[in-house]
């Protein structure tokens, strides 16, 4: 008999990865609504940090989502 461990997805680390993506998008899409809030009221400095801080979010997001990628993609050809 295996363990119920065994039959979690948790146990596999994917679902952990794929939270962590989607708090970073999370994070981004606030950052980005925070850019066209700070645009409409004529911000521009606070506008391009906004934005900033969402590309590096966007970046982050990138970056934890290429762990779900199988690594047999990944090998040269």
């Amino acid at each position: 008999m295996t363990s119920p461990l065994h039959h979690s997805r948790a146990w596999t680390g994917a679902p952990l990865v794929q939270d962590a993506v989607a708090e970073r998008c999370n994070v981004a899409a606030a950052y980005a609504v925070a850019a066209a809030n700070l645009a409409a009221v004529g911000d521009t400095p606070g506008m391009v940090h906004s934005l900033a801080c969402a590309g590096r979010a966007i970046l982050a997001a990138t970056e934890a989502a290429a762990i779900l990628r199988p690594a047999a993609a990944e090998a040269p050809r």
